[in-house]
C-alpha cells in the first residue's frame, strides 16, 4: 500500500514544470499545431504500436496526470518529426523574444544583487550594534550588581547604627568588610 503514496517532487513544489508536465504542453502545441484531434493522436500511436493508447490516454498524458514513458516519448516525437528532446524542453521563443526576455531578466538579476548586498551590509551593522548591545548590557549588569551589593551595605549600615534589626547574611557581609579592610565601611 506503501509504493501507491508519491510525495511531491521538488518541481512540483517550487513550481517548476515537470518533464511530464512540458512533454503534456508540447505534445498539446504539436497536435494543436496539425490540427489533429486526441482521437487522430491515439489512432496513430496505435498504427506505431502502442494499441494501449485511447483518446483519454493523449488527454491525460497532456494533463500530465498520466506519466509518459520513454518509448511512448520516441513513437510521439516520431509521429510529429521532432526530437526526442523537443517534448520535455520545448523551444518555443522566437528569436526577437529571446533577446526580449534576457534583457529583463538581467535587469531583474542587477536588481536583486544591490538588494542583496544592501540585505548583507544591513546584516553585517545589525550584527554589530547587537554586539555592542551585548557588552552594554553586561557592563550595565556588572554595574548593578556592584550599586545593589553597595545599597545593601549601606542600608544594613543604617540600620545597625539605628539599632534595627539586620538580617544575618547583611550583618555578616558588613563585618566581612570590616574585618577584611576592603574599604566599604570606610
Amino acid at each position: 500500500m506503501l509504493n501507491l503514496v508519491e510525495a511531491k517532487s521538488e518541481q512540483q513544489v517550487s513550481g517548476i514544470p515537470t518533464p511530464e508536465e512540458l512533454a503534456g504542453e508540447e505534445l498539446r502545441r504539436l497536435r494543436n499545431a496539425r490540427r489533429w484531434s486526441q482521437e487522430e493522436v491515439a489512432r496513430r500511436m496505435t498504427a506505431a504500436g502502442h494499441t494501449n493508447w485511447h483518446q483519454t490516454t493523449v488527454g491525460k498524458t497532456e494533463l500530465a496526470t498520466r506519466p509518459l514513458r520513454l518509448n511512448e516519448a520516441v513513437a510521439l516525437a516520431g509521429l510529429f518529426s521532432v526530437p526526442v528532446t523537443q517534448l520535455i524542453a520545448p523551444i518555443t521563443l522566437k528569436p526577437e523574444e529571446i533577446q526580449s526576455e534576457l534583457d529583463t531578466i538581467e535587469q531583474r538579476w542587477a536588481e536583486l544583487q544591490e538588494q542583496y548586498r544592501a540585505a548583507e551590509a544591513a546584516r553585517a551593522v545589525a550584527h554589530t550594534a547587537a554586539a555592542e548591545a551585548e557588552e552594554a548590557a553586561a557592563a550595565a549588569a556588572n554595574e548593578l550588581g556592584r550599586f545593589r551589593a553597595r545599597l545593601e551595605y549601606l542600608n544594613g549600615l543604617r540600620s545597625m547604627f539605628a539599632g534595627e534589626p539586620v538580617d544575618p547574611e547583611t550583618y555578616a557581609k558588613i563585618t566581612a568588610a570590616y574585618a577584611g579592610g576592603t574599604g566599604q565601611g570606610r
